[in-house]
């Protein structure tokens, strides 16, 4: 990945634009010159369904993720429709959200779907990541935060010429890819824990008895709390002492894990903010 980077380049001329200074060979323009622009529109509730039944439906940015939208209801008559690919932002509060539709996709009115003509998919996605921050900035102070289809299309982008397009993108697309990977591995983590706590915690192992705990499901009038007599009454399952390090050590191995990957993906993240800021406005360049 560092070898797709050069140092900066000597003799590099620049221009003021109105989103900052960017090298001369560069452009800025509008979203609406390099991409079409899909507004969503939400279908009657009675052509949505949870089982599955037409194509995936995704009303904002509550079913985004970290880079692709995870589905919770499906549409048999959709209104607006996005393809695999497209750039997909939140158009209403929290507005600026993004993420890539990983299939043919049904988009309600929380949400746009940018699909790129004159510029690379992957360096516009990266881009709109970038300068999103004037989406949020154009409603604030409105009664509801939202954006329509002229706001959006009035975004301006940088955009330098095709073969460097490719080029960054190719680099922030590698660091991409290695936190997504960062995160399953955490998230895979976090479930194999769950499942020896479980199993640890609650079951003998090597067939040596346990002291056994006892119940107590929470006393209460309007809001639900615990006596401290409950506390002290309070019963678990405790296994020899030497089963009990053996139990420690398994699970302190894994939260080591945990940490560990957590700081790797922390500092990639830091990582793709400050190639973003200096690769996406021409700070840095590429060979």
């Amino acid at each position: 990945m560092v070898e797709k980077v050069s140092s900066l380049k000597t003799g590099v001329k620049y221009k003021e634009t109105p989103i900052g200074k960017i090298p001369v060979d560069w452009e800025v323009v509008p979203l609406s010159k390099i991409s079409g622009i899909n507004m969503g529109q939400s279908p009657p509730s009675k052509d949505c369904n949870e089982k599955q039944d037409g194509l995936p439906f995704y009303q904002g940015n509550a079913e985004f993720g970290p880079k692709y939208p995870i589905p919770q209801k499906w549409c048999k008559v959709p209104k607006k429709i996005a393809e695999k690919g497209d750039i997909l932002i939140s158009v209403r509060a929290p507005v600026g959200e993004i993420n890539i539709a990983p299939h043919k996709c049904c988009i309600g009115r929380g949400i746009a779907a940018v699909r790129a003509k004159d510029a690379y998919d992957k360096f516009l996605y990266h881009s709109i990541l970038l300068h999103r921050k004037s989406l949020s900035k154009t409603c604030q102070g409105s009664t509801f935060e939202a954006i329509n289809r002229k706001e959006l299309t009035e975004l301006l982008i940088t955009l330098p010429p095709s073969l460097e397009q490719i080029k960054i993108a190719e680099i922030l697309t590698t660091v991409d890819d290695e936190i997504y990977k960062t995160t399953q591995i955490i998230d895979k983590t976090k479930e194999l824990k769950k499942g020896l706590m479980q199993r640890l915690l609650t079951r003998e192992i090597g067939h040596i008895p346990w002291v056994t705990g006892a119940d107590f499901e929470i006393q209460g009038t309007s809001i639900n709390g615990l006596l401290r007599g409950d506390l002290e009454s309070f019963r678990i399952p405790l296994p020899p002492v030497k089963e009990q390090k053996k139990i420690a050590k398994i699970l302190s191995s894994i939260d080591d894990e945990l940490e560990k990957e957590s700081n790797h993906r922390d500092q990639l993240i830091l990582l793709k903010n400050g190639l973003m800021h200096v690769l996406l406005t021409g700070k840095l360049r590429v060979e």
